[in-house]
């Protein structure tokens, strides 16, 4: 663990980094979901990320000269050094496991648990197939459960043909309304094609604006690195759909890392239908494009239940994810307890229980 607030001058937190850095570019790490991913991480905090390792002081030198590795790693985004949240645009963070130790999980989760709460404020979201967590609540960490929105087993449609095929597939998966939502938006002409990211967060921007939020300058400059970044190595994507004169009405940026892709962020302006309904058309054709190499379309659901039912439109069921919350007691509370385990209570003679 980072011992100094100031992360970015801590050589210890560059060892880290470093380690973690390596380890993502190795075969090891191709399994590493995409918000873990090293350059994910570069990208939406650089310098602002650490990772956490069992054990908790390794060996570095013999690591770096490959003669050793630790058991298990989980990289965290660390803002204010003892303050540990999720990153801009990165929904989770993911726990990796040394091949030779997966049957020692419950041991490694404990010492990940017990380097975690000596942190003053935790809020972190583990993906879906992370089921186990209580090692966590063992150590004052409270575990909630949320549910993201995925469409599986993409492979399938892949076998029954080309893009047509697919299209066919997936129109077939999906709800009535968004069926005639689709209808509607081809009907009237709305095409899908890239688009730059300037144009995506200037309606990312416009999105957030007619709902009352305004978007600070450092969200749309992560947004935009992060566009760029994942088109660079071929990880993702822009979708525009666009009037017959021009104009964008809805984008959706999609990146992938492995066989999952992810729904990073969209925006749509809010028109009469059947401009309404473009959004509809550019997820449809997100999906299929990425249906062609991955097997796992993963919404990044939300928790609102109209943005839950559109995108239980498309096929998708809900799957569980688990949130960690926890903070610190101060020194106050702390000197409380103590106190309270200490003076026994005048009518039961127990020690106090604060």
């Amino acid at each position: 663990m980072t011992k100094s607030c100031n992360i970015k001058t801590n050589k210890e937190a560059d060892r880290r980094r470093r380690f973690y850095r390596t380890l993502c570019d190795s075969p090891q790490g191709a399994d590493i979901p995409l918000f873990a991913q090293a350059w994910w991480l570069d990208t939406a905090c650089p310098e602002a990320w650490t990772v956490l390792t069992v054990p908790d002081t390794p060996d570095w030198t013999a690591v770096e000269a490959g003669h050793a590795a630790p058991l298990a790693a989980m990289p965290i985004h660390t803002p204010y050094g003892d303050t540990v949240r999720n990153a801009l645009f990165t929904q989770h963070t993911a726990i990796w496991l040394s091949p030779d130790n997966q049957t020692k999980e419950h041991k490694i989760l404990t010492d990940l648990a017990t380097a975690l709460s000596r942190y003053r404020y935790v809020y972190l979201q583990f993906p879906t197939p992370q089921r186990q967590a209580l090692p966590f609540y063992w150590r004052n960490l409270d575990l909630r459960l949320r549910y993201s929105y995925r469409m599986e087993n993409l492979r399938a449609w892949r076998g029954t043909g080309g893009t047509e095929a697919v299209e066919t597939a997936l129109r077939a998966g999906m709800g009535r309304d968004s069926r005639r939502r689709l209808h509607l938006a081809e009907t009237y002409g709305i095409t899908v094609k890239p688009c730059s990211a300037s144009d995506f967060c200037r309606l990312y921007r416009q999105t957030f604006a007619a709902r009352g939020r305004r978007i600070a300058d450092t969200e749309t400059v992560c947004l935009t690195q992060l566009i760029e970044a994942a088109c660079q190595r071929r990880q993702g994507l822009l979708w525009g759909g666009y009037t017959p004169d021009g104009e964008l009405l809805s984008a959706a940026f999609v990146a992938w890392q492995g066989d999952t892709a992810y729904y990073v962020a969209g925006g749509s302006l809010r028109r009469k239908p059947p401009h309404a309904h473009a959004q509809t058309l550019v997820l449809f054709k997100a999906i299929a494009h990425c249906a062609g190499f991955c097997d796992i379309f993963d919404f990044e659901g939300s928790m609102v239940e109209g943005i839950a039912q559109f995108f239980q439109g498309f096929g998708a069921t809900p799957h569980p994810y688990i949130t960690l919350n926890g903070r610190r007691p101060g020194l106050c509370k702390r000197a409380w307890r103590k106190l309270g385990r200490l003076i026994p209570c005048r009518k039961t003679g127990r020690p106090l229980k604060p």
